[in-house]
């Protein structure tokens, strides 16, 4: 007994170290990528389409996203593929709060190179959604890590985490639930509200979604967030004052025009998992042998 007690705090104390060095080498990532999207007015992005050389900046950035998924699917193995996935996303939302704020892009008239950045970001979150949170048979999960302990439904199965109408429903619903939250959130393009608005709105994505289809892997949710908020910045560019510049120094642009791409990003990969986790207190089942604590 005293041999399986001391191994406890080793393993606590392991898990921290992984998370700090996952998070450390996301930001490390993000930050090595910035200088390649300097702008013409000389500061970083804030997409690598803004950029004096658009080419070196997606290449830079591509690197390092394939950084951030090596990372958690590295971490995932020791944390678990949701606290992995939060420990990169944290790292990426702390990297970026050095890019330009999103008046840069919105003073050039056009929503264009925004609305392009966050449809490849959604794609982009869609393929490390897949890779950590999507079942696997014959592990315990993601590389043989821990994985999530989701119910089956009455069947004894879960649906199909991408085509399935119950993982269709949860996307629609989080994403619904993480914007609002994130539009009530955001009042200004100051970098770091619009990181935590975004976070804010993963956070309230991830917990609707799985109230709303507690049998479906979440692999959609993150990719939902991000997609919803390049739709929603699309329709409130449409409502933006003629006197554009007017709008932008009166800080009264619409909310949903001023996180990033890469804020929803981070947000739907830091906030998405605390949000699924959260809402775990708040599911029942009948049969309880059937669900245990998500990872």
């Amino acid at each position: 007994m005293v041999w399986r007690c001391s191994h406890v705090p080793m393993r606590v104390a392991l898990e921290w170290i992984v998370l700090i060095a996952a998070f450390a080498l996301s930001v490390a990532a993000i930050e090595a990528a910035l200088p390649w999207m300097t702008n013409a007015l000389g500061g970083f992005g804030p997409t690598v389409f803004t950029a004096q050389d658009p080419g070196p900046a997606v290449v830079a950035l591509a690197a390092a996203v394939a950084v951030l998924i090596i990372v958690s699917l590295g971490a995932a193995s020791i944390l678990g593929p949701l606290r992995a996935m939060g420990a990169v996303g944290a790292g990426l939302a702390w990297g970026a709060l050095e890019l330009d704020a999103m008046r840069d892009v919105l003073a050039q008239g056009s929503p264009g190179p925004a609305a392009i950045a966050g449809i490849l970001w959604s794609v982009l979150v869609l393929g490390v959604s897949w890779l950590l949170l999507a079942p696997r048979k014959g592990s315990v999960g993601p590389w043989r890590g821990p994985g999530l302990d989701i119910a089956p439904n009455e069947d004894g199965l879960h649906p199909d985490a991408l085509s399935s109408h119950e993982a269709v429903r949860a996307a629609a619903i989080g994403a619904v639930a993480g914007l609002l939250a994130a539009w009530l959130v955001t009042r200004s393009d100051l970098r770091l509200q619009t990181a935590v608005a975004t976070v804010v709105g993963g956070i309230a994505c991830g917990f609707a979604g799985r109230l709303s289809a507690p049998h479906v892997h979440p692999v959609l949710l993150p990719p939902a967030l991000i997609l919803g908020g390049t739709l929603g910045a699309w329709m409130c560019w449409f409502q933006v004052p003629a006197d554009l510049p007017g709008a932008i120094a009166a800080g009264a642009m619409p909310s949903l025009l001023l996180p990033l791409p890469i804020d929803w990003a981070a947000g739907a990969l830091c906030g998405v998992p605390m949000g699924f986790a959260m809402a775990h207190g708040f599911l029942h089942h009948d049969d309880d042998s059937t669900e245990a604590p998500a990872a």
